[in-house]
């Protein structure tokens, strides 16, 4: 049982029984933004696993194996935990500023990066973490810390100030950049070479920018937390207008940075094997200036220095916003849409660093869709026919922006060892088009496939008399799985595009992604 069920019914049955009520309850402490590979809480009923969107209460110690996690509080404070980790959350309590509240942490191993929220703001005391050989404060504060769990923990301030007081209550006060060294006798000022922290670098940004930057309670781009999720494999699709012309453009990759904050892709860095291009897809250029990557920084610069100062105005003052997300185990998907976005890519070309980019426009429904997740272990062995069936939802919109629908029904039968199949899909738009759709795809470049079909449509789809054309692009995502005693990769991901009109004359491309999950195999026999 739930803990939080679990409580209402002790009440309950305490009522009941004409005894007073329980003076204390679950609380709600926050939200999981991100949960990748094992993860799991651990409270007063056991273990249970934490995906995207659970609730984590007051009592209860987040855990991470082989995975990471991030956590939006209720007062807008955030943590983000790495592999191997153990975080509790001792006390927990939000009401607003009443004076009780209280948010008071044990880091127990492992490494936790961490932005406060408003508790603390009123009372620092009301703030702490604890680990068995110091105790972290706050100055209204960013950071890091990391523990083995027995002997030794280091800390870095990435923004305001935090404090540290060690076993004999000695307190040392850290300002951005600094960090401490504490064992079991005492801690250690050290200087960790940045303004920002050991992973991140200093952007100075004037005062209109950081304003651009500012919306409600959101975060600055300065100081965020942004993680680098490297080796990813997926694909994206495009649907915009461009001087008149309406533009649909589908790709695939494989060696793809995916950069994250809360949890949530804010770009994508594609970094080429022989290192002689990067590409770049971002609604916060910034931000990555923070990578500890020096190729990522590096580009960035590179990019900046490119860009229109009005384009760039444009994408800092109104970006792209993530209009849809969703992930499933490895496999990861969503779409920006109403503002801007930059698909940039800085190459050698002779001898010589040359840059490109476009200032894509995204307005009523055109969107830009991605979907990611780490690349296979290995290319399955064997000659064999695995199926994949769509999960979750999945959507489609025209590249005008004039309408926009659904994908369903979709499914690959994928023969592994000659390395081709057939995807399947349905696209239902609001403006009463439909389409069912057949694609012959193969691979090209394991775990990356691409093909092209056609579209059966509707009466009033004017181009699909008989049919129209499609072309996708696709990859195999996640570690194998497991089917029939046959092991594949556990998901795929599609980019595709249908080639309409709205007039039978002016194209108007209907673009989408889609995904399944691995549900069969069977012996391939043709």
């Amino acid at each position: 049982m739930h803990v939080r069920d679990s409580l209402r019914l002790g009440v309950a049955l305490m009522l009941a029984a004409g005894a007073a009520p329980l003076a204390w309850a679950a609380v709600e402490a926050g939200t999981v933004l991100y949960a990748f590979g094992q993860v799991q809480a651990d409270g007063a009923d056991g273990a249970r696993a934490l995906r995207k969107g659970d609730t984590v209460y007051a009592g209860e110690t987040l855990r991470t194996g082989n995975g990471r996690t991030q956590v939006r509080f209720t007062d807008g404070g955030f943590a983000a935990l790495q592999p191997d980790t153990r975080y509790a959350i001792d006390e927990y309590r939000f009401a607003g500023g009443d004076g009780d509240d209280r948010s008071f942490f044990s880091l127990l191993k492992g490494s936790v990066r961490f932005v406060t929220g408003a508790i603390g703001k009123v009372d620092r005391k009301s703030w702490k973490m604890h680990t068995t050989v110091a105790t972290i404060g706050i100055r209204g504060s960013a950071g890091r810390a990391t523990t083995d769990g027995e002997t030794f923990a280091n800390v870095v301030c990435h923004r305001d100030g935090l404090t540290v007081t060690d076993l004999g209550g000695k307190e040392l006060l850290l300002d951005p950049g600094q960090g401490a060294a504490c064992g079991s006798r005492a801690c250690d000022l050290v200087d960790t070479g940045s303004t920002a922290g050991s992973e991140s670098q200093e952007v100075v940004l004037s005062e209109e920018e950081r304003a651009a930057y500012t919306q409600g309670e959101t975060e600055l781009a300065v100081g965020s937390d942004v993680t680098l999720l490297f080796d990813q494999a997926g694909g994206i699709a495009y649907g915009y207008s461009w001087m008149g012309q309406n533009i649909a453009d589908i790709d695939h990759f494989k060696h793809v940075a995916i950069a994250l904050r809360n949890g949530e892709p804010i770009a994508g860095v594609d970094l080429e094997e022989d290192q002689t291009s990067t590409g770049f897809l971002a609604v916060d250029l910034d931000a990555l200036l923070s990578s500890s990557d020096p190729r990522v920084v590096t580009g960035v610069q590179q990019l900046i220095a490119a860009v229109d100062a009005s384009d760039l105005q444009s994408l800092r003052q109104m970006p792209a916003t993530l209009s849809e997300f969703d992930q499933v185990g490895d496999f990861s998907w969503g779409g920006w849409s109403n503002g801007y976005i930059l698909d940039g890519e800085i190459f050698d070309y002779n001898g010589e660093t040359q840059v490109y980019y476009d200032l894509i426009r995204l307005q009523d429904h055109q969107a830009v869709r991605i979907f990611y997740g780490p690349k296979p272990d290995a290319e399955p062995t064997g000659v064999f026919m695995a199926t994949y069936d769509q999960l979750g939802d999945f959507f489609a919109s025209s590249a005008s922006g004039n309408a926009a629908g659904t994908v369903s029904n979709g499914e690959l039968q994928y023969v592994f060892g000659m390395n081709q199949g057939w995807l399947y899909f349905d696209v239902n738009m609001d403006n009463g088009r439909s389409y069912s759709t057949e694609h012959f795809v193969s691979a090209s470049n394991f775990p990356l496939f691409n093909g092209s079909g056609f579209a059966l449509g509707s009466v009033n789809s004017p181009s699909c008399h008989p049919s129209c054309s499609t072309l996708v692009n696709g990859a195999f995502i996640g570690h194998d799985a497991t089917a029939n005693g046959r092991a594949a990769p556990e998901f795929f991901g599609a980019s595709w595009f249908i080639y309409e009109t709205d007039d039978g004359m002016t194209p108007n491309p209907v673009v989408g992604t889609v995904g399944g999950r691995l549900s069969g195999t069977a012996p391939y026999l043709p």
